[in-house]
């Protein structure tokens, strides 16, 4: 298992120009956020769609 120490050791190896792209994979990684409650919406089509096949219908 890779320590906290072994990556700081691995960064501080790395050239300046690329510190800025392991910052921003680095930021990406630990940044991954929670996702948000989306809620489906719903419709009330009132039987319209009951015996209808929607496939066929949708490249009406």
């Amino acid at each position: 298992m890779v320590t906290k120490e072994e990556i700081k050791k691995e960064v501080d190896k790395l050239p300046d120009n690329l510190l800025e792209i392991a910052y921003a994979l680095l930021r990406n990684i630990t940044g991954i956020q929670k996702s948000t409650n989306k809620n489906w919406t719903t419709r009330d089509f009132k039987g319209k769609l009951d015996k209808t096949d929607i496939r066929s219908a949708a490249y009406e």
